[in-house]
């Protein structure tokens, strides 16, 4: 297929958000249809269109991925006798469009903002779910909670908490037996020697219905844990905790400057 050939002049008049075309190191491209998907923002090229863009697409510092997409806006080249000489990627030159806030945004911006909102859906939930835990204020006496031990009504206590099973039995991974033989009792001993992990822990919480009345309360016991337990509770709670979203919104900014800067 013959190669399209344009002249400089006729590239000149071609400067609007409806026809859109520029030229990069001899190449013709009509970027018309890519004006609101440009990472960096439809203004670059406007301010680019109609001109030779070369010097400009090359001190943004273009990844490999963007010198293979403008491919599929190539529309032509510039005439024999007009073309200029094309300059090695690696050497330094200079962009007419200066560093903005504007332009940072428009490439840092999306996958901040994805990070941002991971945070404050991390945030919203353990506010929530503090404020649950918090909420319950029913006393119980340890005479209650020992009449409440069958798998209908399935109820027990760990360090003076007072937590209602019932709904969890059939989830929970160790068996129902397990839980149905600690209702009606004091099961923190029990707990605490299982190791459970930080997740576990953390959806205790949901059960919780109360607490023992003050004069039943007994000295809270401490859970001895091994330096592996101890890992395993480190890196369990790193994903529940607010780096992985942050650590997850860095990483994707990264991803997202490198391949569409």
């Amino acid at each position: 297929m013959e190669v399209k050939k344009f002249t400089r002049k006729e590239i000149e008049s071609r400067n609007s958000t409806s026809d859109a075309v520029i030229i990069i190191d001899n190449v013709v491209y009509d970027v018309t249809e890519f004006l609101e998907e440009h990472p960096g923002g439809m203004e670059v090229l406007l301010e680019n269109a109609g001109k030779d863009a070369s010097e400009c697409f090359r001190r943004v510092g273009h990844s490999d991925f963007a010198f293979e997409w403008r491919q599929k806006f190539v529309v032509g080249e510039v005439v024999d006798e007009e073309k200029w000489e094309v300059r090695p990627r690696e050497e330094p030159m200079y962009c007419e469009k200066p560093f903005t806030l504007s332009s940072l945004l428009d490439v840092w911006g999306p996958p901040l903002m994805l990070g941002l909102f991971a945070t404050l859906v991390y945030v919203a939930t353990r506010i929530r779910t503090t404020r649950r835990f918090k909420m319950v204020e029913k006393k119980f006496t340890r005479k209650e909670i020992v009449e409440r031990n069958t798998k209908k009504d399935a109820v027990f206590i760990i360090n003076n908490v007072v937590y209602d099973v019932t709904k969890f039995l059939d989830e929970h991974p160790g068996g129902h037996e397990v839980l149905v033989n600690a209702a009606g009792s004091d099961a923190t001993e029990s707990f605490l020697d299982v190791g459970h992990s930080y997740d576990a822990k953390e959806l205790m919480r949901k059960f919780v219905i109360g607490e023992v009345v003050d004069e039943d309360r007994i000295e809270v016991q401490k859970q001895i844990v091994s330096w592996d337990d101890n890992k395993a509770e480190e890196e369990s709670s790193f994903f529940s905790s607010w780096k992985f979203p942050v650590l997850l919104g860095l990483v994707i900014t990264v991803l997202y400057s490198y391949l569409f800067a």
